[in-house]
């Protein structure tokens, strides 16, 4: 109570300017740290620190800035809570350059005593995503690039329910399987500083957005069959010495089967299999060397792409809107006797639980 009393006692005395860095501590400008996208209304609320009324002052003056640039709106309004002057403002966000700093500047009758309090709005563009996945393999999914809003995190959700995992940039499938492919992922943006500000609150306090990624789990059956899990249909080649070979495709219920038409390579050859769906790519190479010991798994992880070379960017003019990569390699030894390959058993390549992976691949 102490504490209480003399605090109140600082502010009714008008402090001098040392005092206002604790003001500024005592007021606030919500939402903290919003995430929206284009077309939403964002409802900022201003509180002044206590005793910035009408009883103390002759007069209270708010003001609002983005990026440094004061700015009006005609959806407005004033008010006094308890000890505290209000404003609240709308604006409805148009697009990326509502993003940035928002700061609100209360200002009293002695100009000395103006304080300043920020928050920082995110603008996100409003779309799914896809990732890819192996069947059998680790899969991590992100809609958060590395150095992408560095400042937000991810609450996720699947098929509509809270996981278990603290918050993440990333949600991992430790074991991929085909039915991977028809669950729902969502990533609940929230910015770090909101989570923090709200805590167990931040579903009904903080402004997040939801974004939905979308699976599409890869199994390949040997080197020339690919068949890729998923509602939406895909694009399946393979690329050798820079020549697309586009496969021949099938469609089953819900997958998208790709075989690879027929291609000569030696053993030195370097063969890629490229997945796509339009605007991501998932890469693996086929390396087929009778000298290796054994075969690198290079990573197959999803980007984001602009412009796809060559004979991909004729696959996707003729199926827009899809694009996907996956890079894969093994090691073969062909019997003495007999027309079948299988793999040299010390050296078969182990998946998760401890079993050779099932894809093969011969010479051609």
């Amino acid at each position: 109570m102490k504490i209480i009393i003399l605090i109140l006692t600082v502010f009714g005395t008008h402090p001098e300017v040392d005092c206002v860095d604790i003001l500024q501590d005592l007021a606030s400008l919500d939402p903290v740290n919003p995430v929206v996208k284009a077309g939403d209304v964002v409802m900022f609320q201003c509180t002044s620190p206590p005793n910035y009324t009408g009883e103390e002052y002759e007069t209270i003056h708010f003001k609002f800035l983005h990026n440094g640039t004061e700015f009006t709106t005609t959806e407005s309004t004033e008010s006094i809570k308890g000890v505290h002057s209000v404003k609240k403002i709308s604006i409805e966000i148009k697009g990326l350059e509502d993003s940035g700093n928002y700061t609100c500047v209360v200002t009293p009758s002695i100009p000395e005593m103006t304080v300043r309090v920020e928050t920082h709005l995110y603008v996100i563009k409003d779309e799914e995503m896809t990732e890819f996945g192996e069947d059998g393999e680790v899969t991590k999914l992100s809609w958060l690039g590395s150095s992408n809003y560095p400042a937000l995190t991810c609450i996720w959700k699947v098929n509509g329910h809270k996981v278990e995992e603290p918050e993440s940039r990333v949600y991992e499938i430790q074991h991929t399987v085909k039915d991977d492919a028809f669950k729902s992922y969502t990533c609940v943006l929230i910015s770090k500083k909101s989570l923090k500000a709200y805590g167990n609150k931040w579903e009904t306090e903080a402004d997040v957005e939801e974004v939905q990624i979308k699976l599409r789990v890869i199994e390949i059956v040997d080197c020339t069959e690919v068949h890729v899990h998923g509602v939406t249909p895909v694009l399946i080649s393979w690329i050798k010495d820079e020549e697309v070979f586009n496969a021949s495709l099938s469609f089953g219920s819900n997958v998208t089967i790709g075989q690879l038409p027929p291609v000569n390579f030696t053993s030195t050859s370097v063969i890629q299999l490229v997945v796509t769906d339009g605007n991501h790519i998932f890469k693996k190479n086929l390396t087929k060397d009778s000298g290796a010991e054994e075969r690198t798994a290079i990573s197959g992880q999803s980007n984001h792409v602009g412009a796809i070379v060559g004979g991909v960017i004729a696959v996707l003019v003729v199926l827009a809107g899809i694009a996907g990569c996956c890079i894969y390699k093994k090691k073969f030894k062909r019997e003495s006797k007999g027309n079948k390959d299988e793999l040299n058993e010390s050296q078969k390549p182990l998946n998760k639980d401890n079993k050779p992976n099932a894809s093969k691949c011969g010479v051609m």
